[in-house]
């Protein structure tokens, strides 16, 4: 028997019982799409979070505070709580650092603001991000229009700002935004540049955000004893990251007066330990998605294995005059088998479809890229074929092993 009648006999014993391969198909269907999903979407994301890093360098290092309690038992240092960056020590280290690169301040002014523009005006969900000139570079952000801040600017505290491209659009649609004034929160600014479109997912954010200078955002916003500002250096050489890292640290150390013995209450991250941080989280979805998926193919084999059960028995006297007209026990059991494989692919293909459409969108909500996952697709097709062999052999042996006279008798 050629393998395309044995497929096509498997599409008609289908449609005898179409509810139940319906129902085994839709079951097969979701364990793969669950599974596509989760993976095409964590590529998707990775895709982008890479693309963000990649803009921004492996050259560069961040210094924050640290978060959350930290315990120091020397000299009375507060027990309790961390110890924020002062504008006022990131400002000395900035001037007397010597690390061969471009070094950055900035710091989160506010997170909840409204923007105003005539008479549109946004969400109060608005970030607002003070920086120096240096800022775009160090944060691998280019600009669409417009220029950046002038030395001058973000000395005096002039009230200009650069905007995020889909704020923009929100505000202005189609016409130009740049030396229009628009008004953040009370305080009224310039638009002096509109940032090229990144995204928001895991690191970026800046499509809906207003940066001012460090100096207008203290004038003009209130400053907390919870504000701390960020430092980011990029270093010239990709060599000189570790000992450029060494040199700050001992440098901020002196400059926060932390004596010998007493831990870093300030953090140093590398813009790839980030990125592998942030990687090592996405790998722990993707194997909670290969949980979930395994779990919902295991159910849809034995789901799938039960119907060939019922077919089988359904089907004696059908097999019973297969047999009496020729058919041996290995046609019987490659007929049976090559049915579980094509209601298995039919619940994979659907599965597949389903999936790379939905982890796309999840990928896109988090604004990650568009992929294709090719490997994703071909494991799916490779798993669909395991669990239609695996539910089907069974059945398919019981099959072969029936009486053709005891199955021609059978009612």
């Amino acid at each position: 028997m050629k393998y395309i009648d044995v497929i096509r006999i498997a599409f008609a014993a289908l449609k005898l019982n179409i509810t139940r391969g319906i129902i085994t198909v839709f079951i097969i269907a979701l364990g793969i799409a669950s599974l596509i999903s989760m993976l095409t979407a964590v590529d998707g994301i990775k895709a982008s979070l890479f693309a963000s890093f990649s803009q921004m360098g492996s050259n560069s290092f961040t210094m924050v505070h640290n978060e959350g309690n930290t315990r120091f038992k020397k000299r009375g240092f507060n027990a309790s709580s961390p110890h924020r960056i002062t504008f006022k020590q990131a400002e000395e280290f900035k001037r007397r650092s010597k690390l061969k690169g471009i070094i950055s301040i900035s710091d989160d002014v506010y997170s909840d603001a409204v923007v105003k523009y005539q008479s549109t005006k946004t969400n109060p969900k608005i970030p607002i991000k003070g920086s120096d000139e240096n800022y775009l570079t160090t944060s691998g952000l280019t600009l669409a229009e417009g220029r950046n801040f002038t030395p001058q600017e973000v000395e005096r505290g002039v009230n200009v700002c650069i905007i995020g491209n889909k704020l923009k659009e929100d505000l202005f649609g189609k016409q130009t935004a740049l030396q229009e004034f628009i008004t953040v929160g009370s305080q009224r600014f310039m638009v002096i540049g509109i940032l090229q479109s990144k995204g928001s997912s895991f690191g970026g954010g800046q499509d809906n955000t207003v940066i001012v200078s460090l100096l207008s955002g203290r004038n003009c916003f209130p400053i907390t004893n919870t504000t701390s500002y960020t430092i980011t250096a990029q270093i010239e050489s990709l060599h000189d990251v570790d000992p450029s890292m060494e040199e700050a640290q001992a440098l901020f150390r002196t400059i926060r007066r932390l004596p010998r013995g007493v831990d870093d209450d300030f953090t140093i991250t590398k813009s790839d330990a980030l990125y592998a941080s942030l990687d090592n989280e996405l790998i722990v979805i993707e194997f909670i998605a290969i949980f979930i998926g395994i779990i919902t193919l295991i159910g849809a084999a034995v789901g799938l294995t039960n119907i060939m059960l019922v077919s089988v028995t359904e089907r004696t006297r059908e097999i019973g005059t297969r047999k009496a007209m020729g058919a041996t026990k290995k046609n019987i059991r490659t007929q049976f088998l090559w049915e579980a494989i094509v209601i298995s692919q039919l619940g994979g293909i659907t599965g597949i479809i389903l999936g790379i459409s939905l982890g796309n969108l999840i990928s896109n909500y988090f604004e990650g890229s568009f992929v294709f996952p090719i490997n994703w697709t071909i494991l799916g097709f490779v798993v669909c074929t395991v669990v239609g062999v695996i539910s089907g052999i069974f059945p398919a042996i019981r099959a072969s092993k029936l009486d053709p006279i005891e199955s021609l008798r059978y009612e």
